[in-house]
This record gives C-alpha cells, structure tokens and sequence, in this order.
C-alpha cells in the first residue's frame, strides 16, 4: 500500500521515528526519508504502533507545557499525527 503524507506530515513522522529505539524503527525511518512510503500489513502496524507512541509523547509533554507558544506547537503536532493515524488505519483497512 502507498501512503500519501504531505510534508510537514513527514517531517513530524521522521521526527517521531527518529525518537523510537530498535530496529525496526530504524528501518522505517530510512524508508521514509527515501520516501519510499509502500508498506505491507505488518509494516503499517508497526508504523501505526510507533505513531500511536509518538502521539502518547506529544500529550504528556502538552500536559506539562506552560508556554503558550509551545503548546501551540504540541497542537499542531499532535494534529497532524492524527491526520496520520486516519491514513494508516484507512491502508491498514484496505490492504
């Protein structure tokens, strides 16, 4: 299945990916930096299970944040992983 991200959406992917541990992360970060977004079933489970982590990290880090400025940045953050997550789950569904 091809993914279709925009690029903020892809940048807030790298970021995320490059925050997680192991392997397969690694492998998938690589992939989307190449932009080589084809991902099999299991692939868009273990993509949708790190953005799911990802968007776990943004909210903690909005309940701590007391910036206005940051916390509007967290906003935009955590919007766009979840436009993401919509995406995988509408992949995962049709794959």
């Amino acid at each position: 299945m091809q993914l279709h991200f925009t690029v903020p959406q892809l940048q807030v992917l790298a970021e995320i990916l490059s925050e997680q541990k192991g392997p397969v992360a690694e492998d998938l970060l690589d992939r989307v930096l190449a932009k080589d977004l084809r991902f099999d079933f299991d692939e868009l489970e273990q993509l949708t299970a790190l953005v799911n982590a990802g968007r776990a990290e943004i909210l903690t880090e909005l309940g701590h944040a007391t910036n206005p400025a940051a916390s509007s940045g967290l906003e935009r953050k955590k919007q766009l992983v979840d436009e993401m997550l919509e995406r995988l789950s509408e992949a995962s569904a049709m794959v």
